[in-house]
């Protein structure tokens, strides 16, 4: 009886384990406020995202695991490998509604332009964020309370005002010896790699189009 029970007990625990590994997008998006169109409009950008940074000859999980690293060491790889054209018209081919539940448009200024010129006065221009009332952080904090490293995130997150340092995310799918700690197969983990990288790609392109004016 004894053998039965503790039989029963690690078969719930193995059951339980696979249950969260094996969870979907759709199923990490139920836990959140997000209508249906809106799951579905943000299924297609993780689904866009991955098609982007897709490598030849790869896995998914291999070629998520290439990007990070190459990123991490200032490659700016997701940037080379994602047109923020086709980035645009992916975030044009949502719902008002999805996007504005991630996303904040802001004003911004910048001291020194992409190509290092300094500015007498500083420039102006639409910013783009996190937001930090949004459906999207809503489901962060909520998804943190039963994961560390999720909880750290979204805290970063609320600390800043926008999306933390790249090497912060990094930090938290690998170990002291860049040993992956975390899979990156975990929808959870694409889910915010996804949208992470999507708001670098474009806060970097309206960075990198403003120019100094001349006097």
């Amino acid at each position: 009886m004894k053998n039965l029970l503790t039989y029963l007990i690690l078969l719930i625990v193995i059951s339980a384990a696979v249950g969260c590994s094996a969870q979907t997008l759709t199923d990490v998006l139920n836990q959140s406020k997000f209508n249906e169109t809106e799951k579905e409009d943000i299924i297609k950008l993780v689904d866009f995202f991955e098609n982007q940074i897709l490598i030849e000859g790869k896995s998914r999980k291999e070629s998520y695991e290439i990007i990070l690293v190459s990123e991490n060491e200032g490659y700016n790889r997701v940037t080379d490998m994602i047109p923020i054209e086709k980035q645009r018209k992916a975030f044009k081919g949502i719902s008002s509604s999805a996007y504005n539940n991630i996303w904040l448009e802001g004003k911004g200024r910048i001291y020194t332009t992409y190509d290092g010129v300094k500015v007498e006065k500083p420039i102006s221009y639409k910013s783009i964020g996190i937001s930090t009332d949004g459906k999207y952080i809503k489901l962060l904090k909520k998804l943190g309370k039963g994961n560390e490293k999720i909880k750290h995130y979204y805290n970063s997150i609320m600390d800043s005002g926008d999306i933390p340092l790249y090497p912060n995310l990094f930090g938290l799918l690998v170990d002291i010896n860049a040993n992956w700690t975390e899979d990156v197969e975990q929808s959870h983990w694409r889910l915010i790699i996804a949208i992470h990288m999507l708001t670098i790609n474009e806060q970097h392109n309206r960075y990198k189009s403003i120019k100094a004016t001349k006097n």
